[in-house]
């Protein structure tokens, strides 16, 4: 069993910390420090969390005055009274879509188009806009295409555009990028990695293949961005082998779906205009609208008539019709 999240709500409810500007423990997996002085001290990981540290960092964060947590844990979570469950488990995975497509794309790939860009005089954020229009994009990529690509230190767009943004980029930009330079290789690299991270099936090989890309992905961004700081979601997309050996393919365990229901509840808001107790508004319309999808089929091939009614003479009208276009004409 897992409980499904982003970041914040996945720390929340397993008792973690959810400061993770502050905090010296950013992590639900392991007891990796960040440390302020050392902008690459989440390149890699430390010692893997389990039930019995948990449980003992939980007891010290209670007993502990000046101090609300200890290493990130700030108490206990309700759900490990679950038999067979506990978040250090682990129980919480991590969402795809939040780290990696609106966490790392977003800003390592708007620092690899920055540095394309100075070593070559056609290539420019300007360019990838114009071929992005121009492009046919086919199929579901055709409903999700990237949109206006930002100059500034994120790429912008939800998490589907920039997936189908990496994926297609080798193709909007093949005629104008140097194919030699380091940033468009390490561009390359983590393309790769993000294919073996959505694939809905992998072997155990492919784990293993997929866990030197990334450790190959993280040293070589920390070699070509040595002042840029490694953010949080980089040093979990450092679990994401370990963690696809605990869950399977990580696509199966993201909240896009979430997010997807999240949108019956945003055009309710949107269209009752009344925010008086929105939850109950909320959890109402949702129950009802439940039994109404449940009870089955809304529409019949034969209507059933009651007693107070007649059959449809289909030949009524047609004949009626005739003869008020007979009088008509004479």
């Amino acid at each position: 069993m897992c409980v499904l999240g982003d970041n914040l709500g996945s720390h929340w409810l397993g008792g973690f910390s959810t400061n993770f500007s502050t905090n010296r423990f950013i992590c639900r997996y392991c007891l990796v420090e960040k440390d302020c002085d050392n902008i690459n001290s989440l390149a890699n990981t430390a010692e893997i969390r389990t039930p019995a540290s948990y449980n003992a960092d939980a007891d010290h964060a209670a007993n502990e005055a000046n101090s609300s947590s200890f290493h990130g844990v700030v108490g206990r979570s309700l759900f490990n009274v679950l038999h067979f469950y506990h978040v250090s488990l682990p129980g919480l995975p991590p969402c795809r879509g939040h780290d990696l497509f609106e966490g790392v794309i977003q800003y390592d790939l708007a620092l690899l188009l920055n540095e394309l860009g100075k070593g070559s005089a056609e290539m420019s954020v300007d360019y990838l806009n114009d071929a992005i229009k121009t492009f046919k994009f086919k199929g579901s990529d055709a409903c999700d295409k990237p949109g206006h690509i930002s100059n500034g230190p994120a790429i912008g767009g939800h998490a589907v555009q920039n997936w189908c943004l990496l994926r297609l980029l080798p193709l909007l930009l093949f005629r104008v990028v140097d194919v030699s330079c380091d940033y468009w290789k390490l561009l390359l690299l983590f393309r790769e990695v993000v294919e073996l991270l959505c694939a809905p099936k992998l072997s155990q090989t492919q784990v293993l293949y997929l866990n030197r890309l990334v450790y190959a992905y993280v040293e070589e961004r920390v070699h070509l961005f040595p002042m840029v700081a490694l953010r949080p979601k980089h040093h979990y997309l450092l679990h994401y082998p370990w963690l696809i050996m605990q869950f399977g393919p990580l696509i199966r365990v993201w909240t896009m779906r979430l997010e997807s229901k999240h949108s019956f509840f945003k055009r309710c808001c949107r269209t009752k205009h009344n925010y008086i107790n929105v939850t109950k508004t909320l959890s109402e319309t949702h129950q009802l609208n439940q039994s109404l999808m449940s009870t089955g089929t809304f529409l019949f091939d034969e209507v059933e008539l009651g007693a107070d009614s007649m059959a449809f003479d289909r030949t009524f009208l047609h004949t009626t019709f005739l003869l008020l276009s007979c009088s008509v004409h004479s």
